[in-house]
């Protein structure tokens, strides 16, 4: 009898540990959303950039990527981050915010698209 009082008491107390609070679970949709972003990145809206004159350089490191909107360098006179970007939510925040990109038709659309490969992830 004194077993199956405390079980249930030590269960309850730990699932109070390890469940995750409100702010750890935003969290973890925050980040759920960002690798999102980076896993369709690729096949949804760089395949769009490319055809609307982006382009892709890589840094001195493998893993540096540069995003260039058409029209810009890797140059003197450009500035990371402002002109052109070096990472895949940096491209998005400027997609979504710039009026060159966020009004054109194609970018809307890869954003719908996005938000249905988003939509599919979360009813797995």
């Amino acid at each position: 009898g004194k077993k199956s009082k405390i079980v249930p008491a030590k269960v309850k107390i730990l699932s109070k540990i390890i469940a995750p609070t409100t702010q750890q679970k935003e969290q973890q949709k925050i980040v759920a959303k960002r690798s999102s972003y980076t896993r369709f990145f690729y096949p949804v809206i760089w395949e769009v950039l490319k055809k609307l004159g982006w382009k892709l350089e890589t840094g001195g490191r493998k893993c540096d990527s540069y995003f260039l909107p058409p029209g810009v360098l890797k140059a003197k006179g450009f500035k990371c981050r402002v002109d052109y970007f070096d990472s895949v939510l940096q491209v998005i925040r400027a997609l979504r915010s710039d009026e060159r990109w966020k009004k054109k038709s194609e970018i809307i659309e890869c954003f719908r698209l996005l938000k249905k490969c988003q939509e599919c992830l979360e009813y797995k």
